[in-house]
């Protein structure tokens, strides 16, 4: 038990400011885990045995290293015998190791850090504490050639791109579909926020991915169904791909989503009971594909959109005339009464769809649009100007940072020479037929894709 104690408390975090002071810590790290793994077995034995009397002598912030290998233990999937101490103890023991560990010392214990922020990040299911990082942008995927450093991982000036990384363990190898994957799941969480701005930019991110030939993923048809349905949630209208799209994979949508299209096509008309129809005879296909209470959304709205599309030709409009001129394709038919009509002009103001106020004249109702207006004020413009000259500034570092990773990858350099010489022979822009010149491999060694 001693000698146990003695071997989780044996490393003394230090904080060396020389060379030699940082090799000395580098190298009483790596003895100490070596140590660790020597005393495995017996360490298993006493943690299992006595769990809360080791968290005891530990200290989250002090043995990072050894706490995290207690919790380890007690949380591996090995470890089939019933917990020797209580969930709620060993989730109270996670979250103070969590917001106390010593940043340093982990980057030696990679594969262990990473499991424990995996469980933690699937038992949570914490989206809104995911969002600012979904919302940014990738300016470097890890592993990226040129991106190796020579400091010691216990170097506090190290850049975090240097020790996430497959290497350390605290990342793993990224390939192409686990790019897509994280912009498709990315796109999901945003639907189910009802952001569909959002939601549709992260889809977008999948359907125009480089693609070689005919090979289009599964997840990109996926991805593009979802696209054209957010596309008509947003704007009333099917959104048009990017220009940079492969042709290939636009071909490849066309026939994998040809429903799809045929639902964003009737959207566009006043053929409410036509919609009705189309979206109940593919319920299978909806149900199949997980996009049922999307299509239920499309048709919410589709009314929706057919009063917005008033504002073109009035500034004022009786409710009477709204329920006369507009269809709910919910069911194929106008609604029952101006009660109906004003609650659904209502939902759209609360939601802020609609810009624009109910008024009473007489026994009639009416809805006053809101005048579209680009005017703001000198205070407002002001704002946007500094706002403007911020941005500007933030995306020269961020290119000055990309340039300088890209500059230092051979495999990044060697393509851009292929590419140069393959124009000059054969008399064409080099940035041409990008999506079927380069490889996946290419991509993923110094090529950012569109992020």
């Amino acid at each position: 038990m001693d000698h146990v104690h003695g071997a989780l408390t044996a490393l003394v975090p230090l904080d060396p400011s020389t060379k030699s002071g940082l090799e000395a810590y580098d190298a009483s790290i790596r003895q100490y885990l070596a140590t660790l793994r020597k005393s495995a077995a017996e360490i298993q034995a006493v943690v299992l045995s006595d769990p809360e009397g080791i968290f005891k002598i530990l200290d989250p912030a002090q043995h990072s290293i050894g706490y995290l290998h207690v919790l380890d233990i007690l949380l591996s999937p090995s470890n089939s015998a019933p917990l020797p101490i209580s969930s709620n103890v060993l989730l109270d023991k996670i979250v103070d190791f969590l917001l106390k560990f010593d940043h340093i010392q982990v980057r030696y214990v990679g594969p262990e850090m990473l499991a424990l922020m995996e469980r933690v990040a699937y038992h949570s299911n914490a989206v809104d504490e995911a969002m600012e990082v979904l919302g940014g942008a990738i300016y470097l995927y890890p592993n990226m050639a040129g991106s190796k450093e020579n400091k010691l991982l216990c170097d506090p000036t190290l850049a975090p791109f240097s020790y996430l990384s497959a290497q350390t363990g605290l990342s793993g190898t990224v390939r192409p579909s686990m790019i897509l994957e994280y912009d498709h799941i990315r796109g999901l969480i945003y639907t189910s926020r009802r952001d569909w701005g959002k939601a549709e930019a992260a889809f977008q991110q999948v359907i125009s991915y480089p693609c070689k030939e005919r090979v289009v993923s599964k997840i990109m048809v996926d991805s593009y169904k979802r696209w054209i349905l957010i596309g008509l949630l947003r704007r009333g209208k099917a959104p048009t791909t990017p220009a940079f799209t492969s042709s290939n994979a636009n071909s490849c949508y066309m026939t994998a989503a040809k429903h799809y299209l045929n639902v964003a096509e009737t959207f566009g008309t006043t053929g409410a009971g036509v919609l009705k129809s189309l979206v109940e005879e593919n319920a299978a296909t909806w149900e199949e594909d997980g996009t049922a209470s999307l299509m239920a959304e499309i048709l919410s709205s589709y009314q929706k959109w057919q009063v917005l599309g008033l504002r073109d030709v009035y500034q004022r409009i009786g409710l009477a005339r709204i329920r006369a001129t507009t269809l709910s394709a919910e069911t194929g038919t106008a609604l029952e009464d101006d009660d109906a009509v004003a609650a659904l002009l209502r939902d759209m103001m609360e939601s802020g769809m609609l810009q624009g106020e109910l008024e009473q004249q007489g026994d009639e109702r009416y809805l006053l649009f809101s005048p579209d207006s680009d005017v703001v004020s000198e205070a407002e413009f002001a704002r946007m100007i500094a706002q403007s000259h911020h941005n500007i500034r933030l995306l020269g570092r961020q290119y000055q940072l990309v340039n300088d990773r890209l500059s230092g990858s051979k495999e990044y350099v060697r393509q851009l020479v292929k590419e140069q010489k393959r124009a000059e022979k054969d008399g064409v822009d080099p940035g041409v037929g990008f999506d079927s010149q380069i490889e996946d491999e290419d991509l993923m060694a110094g090529i950012l894709a569109h992020v």
